[in-house]
């Protein structure tokens, strides 16, 4: 039983090896999306920005300013609409990453149970027979003694 709990343990580290790998993996492609995001965001400042552009060109008559400032606005729309497939890509890889990392997780975590079950009737079986040898030992004590005893009154 032993061997087998050695066996196991390895088995359980790699069990957890691999679940640190998936969560890294995990970790990556949040940071991916993450990324992107980012980019959209800062897009839709610029946008933003260019709509200020553009009502300040108008309140001072500004007609090159104002073209600028258009301009400026459908470019950051043309990025943004560049970004969401990559976003949706992005996360749908997440998300796969994630099941598996969740499954990956799930196995780890029934190894690891499976693993304390072993090691603890390993525990018991190892306490029994320690006390079956101290039986064996007090009991074979007692015999001779009586053995001895009985000799003696035979002797008498």
């Amino acid at each position: 039983m032993r061997g087998r709990l050695t066996v196991l343990r390895r088995l359980n580290a790699v069990y957890e090896m691999v679940e640190e790998m998936h969560l890294i993996e995990a970790q990556r492609a949040a940071a991916a999306v993450a990324e992107v995001e980012s980019a959209i965001h800062a897009e839709d400042a610029r946008v933003y920005e260019a709509r200020l552009g553009e009502r300040e060109a108008l309140l001072t008559d500004d007609r090159v300013g104002w073209s600028l400032a258009v301009v400026r606005e459908e470019i950051a729309g043309q990025r943004k609409k560049l970004f969401e497939p990559i976003l949706e890509e992005r996360e749908e890889r997440r998300e796969k990453i994630r099941a598996r990392h969740f499954e990956s997780r799930l196995w780890s975590e029934r190894m690891r149970s499976f693993l304390e079950n072993v090691s603890t009737r390993v525990a018991i079986e190892d306490e029994r027979r320690g006390q079956a040898i101290a039986d064996d030992g007090f009991l074979a004590r007692r015999a001779w003694r009586q053995r001895v005893r009985w000799d003696r009154d035979c002797d008498r």
